[in-house]
C-alpha cells in the first residue's frame, strides 16, 4: 500500500504543476498566460526541490516541509478555481488528502528524513 501511495503522491505532484500551468494559461490570454503558468510551476518545483523532496537541498523541520507541500497544492487548487475548474480543484484536493492519510496509515512518516546539511 505504501508503494502505491508513493506513486499516487508523485502523480499528484505532477498534477499540481500541470494545474499551475493551466491556471496561468486560462486566466491570462496569449503568451503572457504561458509565461505566468510556467513561471508559477517553476517556482513551485524549485520550492519543492529545495524543501520537500526526499533529497531536499535545504533541511527544514517536518512542519516546514509540510507547509511548503500544502502551499504548493493550495496554489494549484486556487489556480484551478480561478480558471473555473472547480471539479479538477476538488479532485486534486481530495486525492491529495486521501493520499497523505494513506501514507500515514501505511506507517510512512510525513516525510522521509531530511538530508544532512553540508
Amino acid at each position: 500500500m505504501k508503494g502505491l501511495a508513493l506513486v499516487v503522491r508523485f502523480l499528484l505532484e505532477l498534477a499540481a504543476l500541470a494545474g499551475l500551468v493551466y491556471a496561468g494559461i486560462a486566466v491570462v490570454d496569449g503568451p503572457s498566460g504561458w509565461l505566468l503558468g510556467l513561471g508559477m510551476a517553476a517556482v513551485a518545483a524549485v520550492a519543492w526541490g529545495l524543501f520537500v523532496a526526499p533529497r531536499a537541498r535545504i533541511a527544514v523541520p517536518t512542519a516546514g516541509r509540510l507547509a511548503v507541500e500544502v502551499a504548493v497544492f493550495a496554489a494549484a487548487c486556487s489556480g484551478l478555481l480561478a480558471a473555473e475548474q472547480s471539479v479538477l480543484a476538488a479532485v486534486l484536493a481530495i486525492v491529495y488528502v486521501l493520499d497523505r492519510l494513506a501514507l500515514w496509515a501505511a506507517g510512512a512518516p510525513p516525510f522521509e528524513p531530511a538530508p544532512p546539511s553540508s
